[in-house]
């Protein structure tokens, strides 16, 4: 079985002066141990019991951003500036509509939600999962996607005898792409840069 690798890198701050100012440059080391200790922490995937849209699979929080996953595409929204934000999509093309999306990896947390006063429509124990799978997304292959708060990663497994060139990603949402000198694909956005690392192959390190 070859596992095919590729890590997406949002390159948009995660922090903000309102949630750890800084008001002596004496705090500039700190700021920044705390942003590279938060960075590292593990991407929780929450389960859809009814608190989002009924497209919606999975979500997850990363800083300034909000994932949404749904059947045929991931849809990151984050906030340009106080009053303003946009949306990046990452479409499937041509993938299975009907492929079955399950969390992996559950983990001890959960998430509640308690809005308004219409108690039927309050959400608990909402599972939380460290990877949400999708099965036969391609014919013989098999998506996953895992990471940390400042970098989503996705896994393509492609058993034997599938064809991995069925695989195609579509970007919606930037206002420019262009190819940097390492091959990496960069998705100007109004917020910042999501950068897209060279696909790898990983079978080989099996």
């Amino acid at each position: 079985m070859k596992l095919f690798h590729i890590s997406l890198y949002a390159a948009i701050s995660l922090f903000s002066s309102a949630v750890i100012p800084a008001k002596q440059p004496s705090n500039d080391s700190k700021r920044a141990a705390i942003r590279e200790s938060y960075g590292r922490l593990p991407l929780y995937f929450e389960a859809n019991e009814g608190q989002k849209d009924a497209k919606v699979k999975f979500s997850a929080r990363t800083g300034g951003s909000m994932l949404f996953l749904t059947s045929r595409e991931a849809t990151w929204r984050y906030r340009a500036n106080q009053t303003s934000g946009g949306a990046l999509r990452m479409k499937l093309v041509g993938s299975n509509p009907a492929a079955r999306v399950q969390g992996l990896d559950r983990l001890e947390g959960h998430t509640n939600y308690f809005i308004g006063n219409d108690s039927a429509k309050w959400r608990t124990n909402v599972p939380q999962y460290g990877k949400v799978q999708y099965q036969n997304i391609y014919p013989g292959v098999d998506l996953i996607y895992h990471g940390t708060q400042r970098q989503l990663e996705y896994d393509f497994v492609v058993s034997p005898g599938a064809d991995p060139k069925r695989i195609t990603l579509q970007f919606d949402g930037a206002e420019r792409l262009e190819l940097d000198g390492n091959g990496e694909l960069v998705l100007h956005t109004a917020a910042g840069e999501f950068r897209q690392k060279k696909t790898r192959d990983l079978s080989a390190d099996r």
